[in-house]
């Protein structure tokens, strides 16, 4: 009986284990997305978050952002 107690006690501490890092994982992954929109953000002198995403997600960053306003001279 108390190998089952204690087998059981086990798999529900690896269990919110397992819970704890998933969150923390995700709490990393967005403040790591918060600081990368908002050095986009000063980089470029923009708020919106939603163009800040769609940067983000074209693969942007701080350095690279700022070539955007070349395109026009391009054209």
């Amino acid at each position: 009986m108390v190998d089952l107690t204690e087998r059981s006690r086990k798999s529900e501490e690896d269990y919110f284990r397992r819970k704890e890092q998933e969150l923390i994982d995700k709490l990393r992954i967005r403040k790591e997305a918060e600081a990368h929109r908002k050095g986009l953000a000063e980089s470029i002198g923009l708020e919106n978050e939603q163009i800040l995403d769609v940067l983000r997600e074209l693969g942007f960053d701080r350095a690279t952002v700022v070539v955007l306003f070349l395109v026009p001279l391009l054209r």
